[in-house]
Parts: C-alpha cells; structure tokens; sequence
C-alpha cells in the first residue's frame, strides 16, 4: 500500500468524524429542573496526527530460511491519524466514545523500496476519556483514555531489508506473504490538553490473524507521540 493511499484513507477518516459531529440536541429538563444547556447528543471530538516507534512478531513467513529480512520480526517507525468522537453525558470527567485510527509502518525501512511487509492498520474501539482534576488549571487539562476494540491490517509484503542474497526466496515471499488480518487492539493514552491543542502518549497492544494466507498470526506493541485538537461540537 503506497504512501498516498495511506493518506488517502486518513483524509476519508477525517472526514466521516467531521460530517458524523451535527446531531440533534437533547429535550429540555422537565419537571421544574433547569432548562437545556443547548448542547447536542456529542461532546468533543478530538483529530490527531501521531509518530512513534512500533515492534511486531509474525509467525508463518517460511522459516528460517527468511529470518533477518524482517518478514518474521520488525521495529521501526510508525506515523498515525486519530479521530475520537465523545459523548456529551452531563458528566464532568468521564466521556464515553468511539475512536477511529489509521497507522501505517514499515518496519526499519521507514517508506522505502527495501521492506519486509509495509502494513496499513485500521483501528475501530470504544473509548473512555477521564479527566484528572487534580493536575487541571485554567486552560491546561489532563485526560487519561483508555480503548478497546477490533483492528483490521492489510500486508504488503516486500523482497526483505538487507543485502540481495536469496532473491528467488524474496520474490515469492513478496507474492506469497501479501495478506489480510483481523484482530483485537488494547491502548492507553496520556494527554495534555492546552485550550484545544492536544499533545499526548500512548501505548498500543494488537493481535491479529491472518485470513487465507500462510502468515498465521502477528503481534504488535507500539508508544507514539500524538498532536492534534479538541473541538467541542
């Protein structure tokens, strides 16, 4: 998956969270409680463009023949986009919401040509937003969240990182290895809002299986950076 699809697809995210924000606004309170604060069924939504560093395990790409050629194992570089849709629930520090985000890595070789798999992931999960009131002043406000959810990747696989040896082996495993995968995602995320500018760090769990393919199952762990916005809607 080339780099501008992966762009492609975060500016189709971008866009679903931002046409989704309208919604129609609650009842006024009856029975000689105050009126409706004139809020709607959403709170905030929060888009946020993230880097970090991503460590995966893949079980099922041919042995040790192709070991080293960051087909079974790679690290590298990730970059992100995050859209967070909160709930507006009269609730001062909890907000429940649904979080959509797009990651795409290549191993070590960052978004070059000499890659083992170059993966597209999208990430779909509830999400739990709490604030800490403690460490809140004036504009500045630290939030916790917490997300649980289904993920889905797609796999290019590549002729392997390092030298040219076995180029037979790499041009089929660069056939072979190309797959889709569905699995489950566990992150945790540590924010700093300052008014409506996001800074914040995560940590990221998945596990994915492999659909029809002879890739059996991949793990990963990531820690990013993210920075971005909160709108209140």
């Amino acid at each position: 998956m080339t780099m501008q699809r992966t762009l492609g697809l975060a500016a189709v995210a971008a866009a679903i969270a931002v046409g989704v924000a309208p919604a129609t606004a609650r009842a006024d309170y009856g029975d000689g409680g105050d009126e409706g604060d004139g809020h709607g069924l959403l709170s905030n939504l929060e888009l946020s463009l993230g880097i970090g560093i991503i460590d995966r395990g893949t079980t099922g790409t041919g042995g040790s023949t192709l070991l080293g050629l960051e087909y079974d194992h790679a690290g590298g570089p990730y970059a992100s986009f995050d859209a967070r849709l909160f709930f507006d629930e009269d609730e001062e520090y909890f907000h429940h919401g649904f979080a959509l985000r797009l990651l795409g890595t290549s191993g070590s070789a960052l978004f070059g040509s000499a890659y083992g798999m170059r993966i597209a992931v999208l990430d779909a999960a509830y999400a739990l937003r709490v604030s800490c009131p403690c460490m809140t002043s004036g504009d500045r406000r630290w939030f916790v969240t917490g997300m649980l959810g289904v993920t889905g990747a797609y796999t290019d696989a590549g002729t392997g990182s390092g030298d040219g040896d076995l180029t037979n082996e790499r041009r089929a495993a660069a056939t072979e290895l190309d797959h889709v995968a569905l699995g489950g995602v566990l992150a945790f995320d540590f924010a700093v809002h300052f008014a409506a500018l996001v800074v914040g760090l995560g940590v990221d769990l998945r596990y994915l299986g492999a659909i029809d393919s002879p890739v059996a199952r991949t793990f990963a762990a990531s820690a990013g950076l993210r920075f971005g916005a909160d709108l209140d809607l």
